[in-house]
């Protein structure tokens, strides 16, 4: 994670995702419409996480 530069806020359970989409955004030159599919890879994978915790802990 340190070699691909993701600062330390981004560090969590979905980090192997984001670094992929960070790494096809820097070589489309962040054009929106290059990365959709990875885009929406990492906020899938946040979801899921936030309901797996609020069941755990209820």
């Amino acid at each position: 994670m340190s070699a691909a530069k993701l600062p330390l806020a981004y560090r969590d359970s979905c980090a192997h995702l984001l670094i992929p989409l960070n790494r096809c955004r820097f070589n489309e030159y962040y054009l929106p419409w290059k990365c959709e599919v990875r885009r929406s890879a990492p906020c899938e994978s946040l979801g899921t996480n936030e309901i797996t915790d609020r069941t755990t802990y209820i």
